[in-house]
């Protein structure tokens, strides 16, 4: 079990201290939140590195920018990208075809 302090909005940690110890206890499949004897928060635990998981109903009861994370976004819009344009002949003409 490896402990760790958290702090701040958007934390772990119900009751909305200035920060609280916890303790981290995982296994392969969960990742289990403790303080003390009081269990805070199961969650799946992570298949990559980056990964982020968040349990149904995690968020009910918090307004928004009341320690909830802003929305993630599902997609972005990348630049468009200027593509040239060969005939056909060209390709042919490389592989050694007709012109």
């Amino acid at each position: 079990m490896a402990s760790l302090r958290m702090s701040g909005p958007g934390t772990a940690c119900p009751g909305g201290g200035p920060s609280k110890l916890v303790q981290i206890q995982a296994d392969a499949a969960t990742i289990e939140v403790w303080s003390g004897n009081e269990r805070l928060a199961v969650h799946p635990r992570a298949q990559r590195s980056g990964q982020q998981l968040t349990v149904p109903g995690q968020w009910v009861g918090l307004a928004a920018g009341e320690g909830r994370p802003p929305r993630e976004p599902l997609a972005i819009q990348l630049a468009s990208v200027e593509v040239e344009q060969r005939s056909l002949t060209a390709y042919a003409a490389l592989v050694g075809g007709a012109s």
